[in-house]
């Protein structure tokens, strides 16, 4: 791995590897207490997973996806196999935002809630729920971490390509 900052001038550079380092921590944490929800509230979980993923888990798969997730977000808050964990939390908030679409272009529940048996059941819900319009914010974060992942020099990898 070559150190990429050596590209930028110096004082540019620091700057961006301090914002990334910021970036990193601050990401770093809010999918840190997205994987430990699934050993606190495990029921939620599988309700949550039933509902917006259409997919039924175990609360013993809720565990086994917190520990995975877990994993990938202490690597995102050190900063350590940089492509492969900000790759996956980029690819993982992409499906989040593609499986919550609905509420996102909806989020003051002006849609009328869908009735009983239509393919929109469940989807639209006449209520508002406008805290899904932070979900943009986070998947762009998310980019420009792994966009710039190599520009991140107060990183575990960063720091391991250095010496």
């Amino acid at each position: 791995m070559t150190n990429s900052s050596a590209a930028l001038p110096p004082e540019i550079a620091k700057r961006v590897s301090l914002s990334l380092l910021v970036l990193r921590i601050s990401l770093g944490l809010f999918f840190f207490f997205w994987a430990i929800e699934k050993f606190i509230i495990p029921q939620k979980v599988i309700e949550l997973y039933k509902k917006f993923y259409y997919v039924s888990v175990s609360t013993e798969m809720s565990y086994a996806i917190g520990v995975v997730l877990t994993v990938i977000a202490l690597a995102v808050l050190v900063g350590a196999y940089r492509k492969w964990s900000y790759g996956f939390v980029l690819v993982a908030h992409t499906i989040t935002i593609v499986f919550s679409w609905h509420r996102i272009i909806d989020p003051y529940g002006l849609i009328p809630k869908a009735p009983k048996g239509s393919m929109f059941e469940g989807m639209f819900t006449g209520q508002p729920m406008h805290l899904f319009l932070a979900s943009i914010p986070v998947w762009g974060a998310c980019f420009l971490l792994y966009y710039l992942r190599d520009y991140d020099t107060r990183s575990y990898d960063g720091r391991r390509a250095a010496s």
